[in-house]
């Protein structure tokens, strides 16, 4: 397995697998216990964005985990250099994904990390393979990036028929945004896991605090870090999030 300094793929042509059929890039950073990071953004949840957007440029996550952790950071499918399909999309595609991945790099149990959608993702996993989790750490135009990047998809694409386009699309809200906080899994489901997790809030018009308070209160071994956004620096959000994993992986052996 070849790794990359944090910060230091740019322009590097980055590795790629078939999941279900469908290209994935992703980035293998560091060493240690293995760590998956779904990107946050929403429909644009890039590799790059763990170091680009927001509260994550600041806190530069990706300048201290990989010292102890083996990070696997990749484009979610229909973003960045990642393929995707034309089909009602759920949140058990986005599990298979990052599933699919451990599998090719041969880990057979790894922490979970998501921002934003994420997030979402995360939790499903943890729902459907909890047996492959050591921990979870979930803070708070679908197709656009493969047709610009895949000649062939586009080309299929444009051949869609409309009428059935819009009932996929129309699904997919109902499949992906079916309440008014944090989806990805029923509370029922939640709340019976056994699976150490860290939630860790935001406060903007898109990452409502409730949604955190809601993810401590359904996952039975729940950590709360009540540090909204503009204390979450560079000097405290990786040492919190380096006690957590710390101690789950302990924990696990």
């Amino acid at each position: 397995m070849t790794c990359v300094q944090a910060g230091k793929s740019e322009g590097v042509n980055l590795p790629t697998t078939l999941i279900d059929g469908i290209k994935t890039r992703y980035e293998v950073i560091g060493s240690g216990p293995p760590l998956l990071m779904y990107s946050p953004a929403g429909f644009d949840a890039t590799l790059d964005k763990w170091t680009t957007q927001g509260v994550y440029a600041r806190i530069k996550l990706l300048d201290h985990l990989p010292k102890k952790y083996t990070c696997i950071i990749f484009d979610r499918r229909e973003t960045g250099q990642s393929g995707g399909r034309v089909e009602r999309i759920t949140w058990a595609h986005y599990v298979a994904q990052g599933k699919g991945l451990l599998d090719h790099l041969n880990f057979k149990r790894a922490h979970l990390m998501g921002g934003c959608m994420g997030c979402c993702s995360v939790i499903a996993f943890g729902v459907a393979y909890p047996d492959a989790v050591l921990s979870m750490e979930p803070r708070g135009g679908p197709w656009a990036s493969v047709i610009r990047n895949d000649r062939a998809f586009a080309d299929s694409y444009a051949k869609e028929d409309v009428g059935k386009y819009k009932q996929l699309v129309t699904g997919m809200c109902r499949t992906l945004f079916d309440r008014d906080t944090s989806p990805g899994a029923e509370p029922e489901d939640m709340l019976r896991l056994d699976i150490p997790a860290l939630v860790i809030p935001g406060r903007d018009a898109s990452h409502a605090t409730s949604a955190a308070r809601y993810l401590e209160e359904c996952l039975p071994r729940a950590e709360y870090w009540d540090v909204l956004p503009d204390g979450q620096t560079e000097e405290t959000a990786p040492a919190r999030l380096l006690e957590f994993l710390d101690k789950a992986t302990a924990g696990a052996r």
